[in-house]
């Protein structure tokens, strides 16, 4: 737990399988998810693949602690702005790094809603943080909100998703000492829920504002790099959409990556998938053979 100089304390854990990391990521997870064994396997196998340090800190408003959203942050998120909510989750990750954070590459990884966050992460740190931070690389996994969205359409693309969640999950099963999601195992304690707050950081999703926040973040940093990674088959961030956003990113100037692999969104829930994803981002963050 980390308690930042401006908010309730948030949870934060670093990844790191090397004693020396080549590079470190700040993640953001995505909608619901929380700091639980189920999450935290899967970033071992990022850390593992990438050879980097990853520091993951949860989201407000959905915790196994005591965390909601500020009431700027509320403000800010009926504007569909995560700006506010992300510089306190950055700030949170970075006060439990240690100085060699400015000695190696930086970068941030938000999944689905944590794209979100990430793109807002990436625009704040050069302007609204009490020290500039170099974010070296943006990794996008199935962003969601690269497109605006009716209520209607993102229920049911959510309902589509899912209906393939189970399926991601059984191939888990073949994984030494893999663990289950913490909601499916009888007698677990459950996080806790701000409802008001899900629903603020949801609703912000719908007005696809992710491409906006990074030209501004690019504007004060222009050798930032930015990596879209999406199943090709996904119901949320489907690939037309995400072909647009990369296509309007290069018009804006912006270094930015394309990789698209077998899947839909659940892929995030199984531990193969990860790997393979993380495989094919080696591949274009520019690693040493």
């Amino acid at each position: 737990m980390v308690d930042t100089d401006k908010g309730a304390p948030l949870g934060v854990a670093c990844v790191d399988p090397f004693p020396d990391p080549e590079r470190a990521f700040v993640v953001a997870m995505g909608f619901g998810a929380c700091l639980e064994p189920f999450e935290v396997q899967r970033f071992g196998v990022l850390a593992r693949v990438l050879r980097a340090r990853l520091i993951v800190v949860e989201t407000p408003g959905f915790s196994f602690a005591p965390t909601g959203l500020l009431a700027r942050e509320r403000g800010a998120l009926l504007r569909a702005d995560y700006g506010p909510v992300a510089a306190r989750m950055l700030t949170a990750a970075l006060s439990i790094d240690d100085t060699r954070h400015g000695q190696r590459p930086l970068g941030v990884i938000g999944y689905s809603m944590g794209a979100s966050l990430v793109s807002a992460m990436a625009r704040v740190a050069h302007n609204q943080l009490d020290r500039k931070v170099a974010l070296e690389t943006v990794v996008l996994v199935e962003p969601v909100a690269i497109r605006r969205w009716s209520w209607p359409r993102l229920l049911g693309a959510l309902r589509a998703e899912d209906k393939l969640i189970d399926g991601y999950l059984r191939t888990n099963e073949d994984v030494p000492e893999a663990v289950i999601p913490t909601d499916r195992i009888p007698g677990s304690a459950s996080p806790r829920q701000r409802r008001l707050d899900l629903l603020l950081l949801a609703n912000a999703l719908r007005a696809g504002r992710l491409v906006e926040d990074l030209r501004a973040a690019a504007a004060g940093h222009e050798a930032m790099k930015v990596v879209v990674a999406h199943g090709a088959s996904s119901h949320l961030s489907q690939l037309a959409e995400c072909q647009r956003m990369v296509g309007e990113c290069r018009a804006a100037g912006i270094l930015v990556e394309d990789v698209a692999v077998p899947g839909h969104h659940g892929l995030w829930q199984s531990l193969y998938a990860v790997d393979d994803l993380a495989s094919s981002l080696t591949r274009v963050l520019s690693y040493p053979e």
